[in-house]
C-alpha cells in the first residue's frame, strides 16, 4: 500500500518532486493492480460456481423433459395407437426445438453484426472535430494516422 509522508515543497528540488511523484504513481498503480486481481479472482470463482449450478439445472431439465414426454406419449396412447402418440409428441417437440433454434440463430446474427450506432457516433465526432478545426483555421491532418482513414474513409 502506498504511504504518504508530510513534506514541504520549499524543501524539495524539482528532481525530488518528480521522483516522488513517479514513486507514488507506481505505488498507486501497484495497489490498483492488486485490487483488480483480487476482484477478478472473486468474480471468476462466482462465475465458476454459477456455471456448475446452471449445468446441473440443465441436466435435471433434460431428465424432466424426458419424463414429461413419456407421460404425454402415455396419455395420447389412450386415444391413439402407441406409435402414433409417440410420433405426435416427437413432432411437437421437434417443432419447438426448430423455433427456438431459429430464434437463437437470429439473435446471434444480430449480436455478431457491426456496432453500427458506435460507428455513427465516431463518424459524427470526426466530422465535428473537422468542422471545429476548419472554423479555427487549423488544417486537419490527412495522413495515415488521420481518424477518417482509420474509420475506413479514404484520405482526402
Amino acid at each position: 500500500m502506498a504511504t504518504f509522508e508530510a513534506w514541504s515543497p520549499e524543501q524539495a528540488s524539482l528532481r525530488q518532486l518528480v521522483a516522488r511523484l513517479v514513486g507514488e504513481g507506481s505505488g498507486l498503480a501497484a495497489d490498483v493492480g492488486r485490487l483488480l486481481g483480487a476482484e477478478t479472482r472473486v468474480r471468476v470463482a462466482d462465475l465458476r460456481a454459477g456455471g456448475v449450478l446452471i449445468a446441473g439445472a440443465g441436466g435435471t431439465l433434460v431428465v424432466g423433459l424426458a419424463v414429461a414426454s413419456g407421460a404425454a406419449v402415455a396419455a395420447l396412447a389412450l386415444v391413439l395407437p402407441l406409435w402414433a402418440a409417440a410420433l405426435v409428441v416427437a413432432a411437437v417437440e421437434l417443432t419447438l426445438a426448430l423455433l427456438l433454434a431459429r430464434a437463437g440463430v437470429a439473435r446471434l446474427r444480430r449480436a455478431a453484426s457491426a456496432p453500427e450506432r458506435t460507428l455513427e457516433v465516431l463518424e459524427d465526432g470526426v466530422r465535428t472535430l473537422r468542422a471545429e478545426a476548419e472554423a479555427r483555421s487549423i488544417a486537419p491532418s490527412r495522413g495515415a494516422d488521420a481518424p477518417s482513414h482509420r474509420l475506413g474513409q479514404p484520405p482526402a
